[in-house]
């Protein structure tokens, strides 16, 4: 290296002064001082013969070389020079950092360590290569190639940890072309290792590498759920350390409510480098259609979440009304419509074109009957549809005409009505009693004390079958919904008409919740077992 290599120049563009020295060439050029005339008689006569050339012989060259000197140092000065004695090639570090989902939850430790790395380094003549290993886009890794400090902290405060894992394959075809260019090479990752990542490995080793890797502790487990049935699960958690051997399953709907939880106390099995706990899980059936994700304890990570793919699709629901274009507020009917037309379907037509459609559920009120449909009502019921039907005055009129109704032989229903609001009566109304079984098809749902039953169907003791079941009843006992299972279909009877004139339960909130519970039982909304959907975004 020459001494004029080893010459830098802070302010290099004071050199531009050099350019006007050729217009200095006035004050450079010297000559002696010019003689001064003293007149005196003897020498006047010499006045007119005074010569017009008064320049010096000669230059004065010692004094060209002073100034020119002179206005070089100054001009050296004013660019501040800089002599370096050793090799002036600047510092430069490749940084890689891991992104994926393992890194989720300790992220902010892990961007901190990176930025108490950039403050330590010597400043002046650093620069950083920073690299993340987790695609934000097909084929796409952030990397940020920073020549002062501020750059390198800014771009590390802007990543943030993505769903997936790193496509560490992406990270060595970004940086083997230019390994050689950098003189330490930094990795922050956690203790895992795939194919991918020891290959990377063994390429970057052999290049100065340092490995900042995270605890075993600090990396999230994995949750899997693998659907049996409607109700059952089979949960799968790997972790890589033992410390799953109980916890708890939080299940939540689609609004990130808790509805359903469970814990667990299961042994570890040991595989080859992780561990793993395994367990059942069994929802109650009423809420089997409205988990949306299930996580484990309170980990936040998208690791510990398993999200559910279901058919989002409105069903279609069928409501008997030969009257369609007539608005009776007293028909049955009108308040059915109100409560499920929001999130469903509905179709108002004669209960024999209904039975012709693909409706999932048939909702019949008081003032219509079925007995001219009998056998092709049950053939529909058979199938697997859901018949919903209210009782009432009406319906009691036909029994004593057709003693073949479907709902009095299916269902065991007396012939007459059970009436509190009369002289007789100590009381002149009843509540609906809330369920407090988990197994109880309207558990969880909040009974308001305004609701009261003036009047309602009673079963019939006498020849009440095994195939009838109660869902809903009354403090006294009685049933004010029942149910009964006919193939793959069932029947689920209101010993109440859907109008006000017996109980004001369908004027309140708690109907449509009764209905919605009805509903999501119903067909076309089933499980889809093949497929399981990645969070679009997971919010620390």
């Amino acid at each position: 290296m020459t001494v004029f290599q080893k010459i830098s120049f802070v302010y290099p563009y004071s050199l531009i002064l050099l350019i006007f020295l050729p217009f200095l060439i006035r004050f450079l050029i010297t000559s002696p001082l010019l003689p001064k005339l003293k007149k005196f008689p003897s020498i006047i006569f010499l006045a007119n013969y005074k010569s017009i050339d008064q320049k010096s012989a000669k230059l004065n060259y010692p004094i060209i070389i002073l100034r020119l000197l002179i206005i070089l140092f100054l001009i050296f000065a004013f660019s501040n020079p800089i002599f370096s004695s050793g090799n002036t090639k600047k510092s430069s570090d490749l940084i890689i950092i891991d992104n994926g989902w393992t890194s989720g939850t300790i992220w902010n430790v892990r961007k901190q360590k990176i930025i108490e790395l950039l403050s330590a380094k010597e400043i002046k003549n650093q620069e950083f290569f920073l690299l993340t290993t987790t695609e934000f886009a097909n084929e796409k890794l952030s990397n940020y190639n920073s020549k002062n400090f501020s750059e390198a902290i800014n771009f590390v405060k802007s990543i943030k940890p993505l769903s997936w894992s790193p496509n560490y394959k992406n990270v060595k075809r970004s940086v083997e072309d230019r390994i050689d260019s950098f003189d330490k090479v930094y990795w922050f990752t956690e203790k895992t290792i795939n194919t991918e990542k020891s290959n990377l490995l063994n390429f970057l080793k052999n290049y100065n590498l340092t490995i900042v890797a995270s605890s075993e502790n600090e990396i999230p487990p994995v949750l899997k759920v693998f659907p049996e049935n409607d109700t059952t699960y089979k949960i799968e958690i790997h972790h890589y350390k033992k410390k799953f051997t109980k916890g708890t399953i939080n299940c939540f709907d689609e609004e990130q409510r808790l509805i359903f939880r469970q814990k667990f106390e299961q042994k570890i099995v040991e595989n080859e480098d992780t561990f793993t706990t395994k367990f059942e899980l069994k929802l109650p059936y009423q809420i089997k259609d409205k988990i949306f994700y299930f996580q484990l304890d309170d980990i936040n990570s998208v690791s510990t979440k398993f999200f559910l793919n279901r058919l989002r699709q409105k069903k279609v629901i069928g409501i008997v009304n030969d009257k369609k274009n007539e608005v009776d507020f007293q028909r049955g009917s009108y308040y059915t419509r109100k409560g499920v037309e929001k999130n469903n379907v509905i179709i108002e037509e004669g209960l024999s074109k209904l039975l012709t459609k693909s409706v999932s559920s048939i909702f019949i009120d008081d003032s219509n009957s079925t007995n001219n449909l009998k056998e092709q009502t049950l053939s529909w019921i058979k199938s697997g549809g859901i018949m919903i039907k209210y009782g009432g005055p009406n319906l009691l009129s036909t029994f004593a005409d057709n003693p073949n109704n479907i709902f009095l032989n299916k269902l065991s229903l007396s012939k007459i009505e059970t009436t509190l609001d009369s002289k007789l009566s100590l009381k002149k109304n009843l509540k609906i009693k809330e369920e407090t079984d988990e197994e109880e098809f309207f558990f969880g749902i909040k009974i308001p004390n305004e609701i009261v039953v003036k009047k309602y169907i009673q079963l019939d003791i006498s020849y009440l079958t095994n195939d009838v079941e109660v869902l809903l009843r009354l403090e006294n006992g009685a049933p004010i919904i029942s149910s009964s299972k006919i193939g793959s279909g069932r029947i689920i009877f209101f010993h109440i008409p859907s109008n006000a004139t017996w109980s004001n339960l369908p004027l309140s909130y708690f109907f449509l919740e009764i209905i919605e519970r009805i509903i999501n039982q119903t067909q076309g909304d089933k499980l889809k077992k093949d497929k399981i959907l990645k969070p679009f975004l997971n919010l620390n």
